[in-house]
């Protein structure tokens, strides 16, 4: 209850095959990753993938290039504490679900 509060993600987007996001903090971000998938199907057949992004903690920003083949993708930001928020999942124009 007295806790800091966990981080929020303010805003995303892609460009192309760069995707971002940026965020509000009052614990420090450590991590962030970007789990995306390229399969089809139904959702809990589907592998996932998780690789590193590029994290600035000045800028409070994510950003990472999305795989060719990306069908589904999202960001998690892990704080200090080992605390896990995680993006929206966003499915890039074209892709078939």
């Amino acid at each position: 209850k007295s806790a800091p509060p966990l981080a929020t993600v303010r805003s995303q987007g892609r460009d192309g095959r760069e995707a971002w996001v940026t965020y509000k903090a009052s614990v420090t971000i450590q991590k962030a990753e970007l789990n995306y998938t390229s399969d089809k199907g139904a959702w809990h057949e589907r592998t996932w993938n998780s690789v590193p992004t590029d994290l600035n903690t000045r800028k409070h920003t994510v950003k990472a290039t999305l795989p060719v083949s990306v069908t589904a993708y999202y960001f998690n930001l892990i704080d200090t504490r080992g605390l896990i928020v995680s993006s929206e999942l966003q499915i890039p124009d074209g892709a078939s679900r």
